[in-house]
């Protein structure tokens, strides 16, 4: 088996690998929709790919027993399409918790701006915006993106006195993501409900 008959195995499962791990990617956000559809899809896929692995993986085996007992013999890729593809799928699905961690880190620190445009409009109209397109142009030029795929938008809410900023990203099948919310007067210490993020007045928890 030469390298170049590998070449379409790794580029497929390098395809595989961006279209499920896609919502938690950087990048623009108008692709959020397709990218939760491949998510959903990559996990109910590799629930089936849990079956199909050990079939994969005990032909794979007997192709590597037949190259070895005759070099001439002719190794065959779709076993090795069936092993490769569901664990690669399993493992991207392992990997979608680290790097939830990781977009959720970068939309917090991407909203700063967001944050620091909002107090400087309360410092000198003694009030919160009404909304997010209040800040414009003054404040902002333009509203910050979180620049993750799978996180299309910040939500400002305000309740006279204070305010919150708030996203979500995808957790399972659209069922389950998580909340992620900014109280500037709140340090919302996890309990049973809420997490912490690692950043100071922020926390989130799971929606289901």
């Amino acid at each position: 088996m030469t390298n170049k008959k590998l070449i379409p195995l790794f580029i497929t499962l390098l395809i595989i690998s961006f279209f499920a791990l896609s919502p938690f990617l950087p990048g623009p956000s108008f692709l959020s929709e397709p990218a939760k559809f491949f998510y959903s899809a990559a996990l109910l896929l590799s629930m089936f790919g849990i079956l199909i692995l050990p079939v994969g993986l005990w032909l794979t085996v007997g192709e590597i027993r037949r190259k070895a007992a005759n070099k001439n013999y002719s190794f065959r890729l779709t076993p090795l399409f069936l092993f490769a593809i569901p664990l690669t799928l399993i493992i991207c699905i392992f990997l979608s918790y680290p790097l939830r961690n990781i977009s959720r880190s970068i939309a917090i620190k991407r909203a700063s701006k967001i944050i620091e445009a909002i107090e400087a409009y309360r410092n000198e109209r003694n009030e919160y915006p009404k909304n997010l397109n209040n800040l414009q142009p003054k404040y902002l030029k333009v509203i910050p993106s979180s620049f993750i795929i799978g996180i299309p938008n910040y939500q400002y809410q305000n309740f006279d006195s204070s305010y919150s900023l708030t996203f979500e990203q995808e957790v399972l099948f659209d069922l389950n993501y998580e909340v992620v919310t900014y109280y500037p007067f709140h340090e919302n210490q996890a309990d049973g409900e809420t997490l912490e993020t690692g950043f100071k007045h922020w926390s989130y928890y799971i929606f289901d």
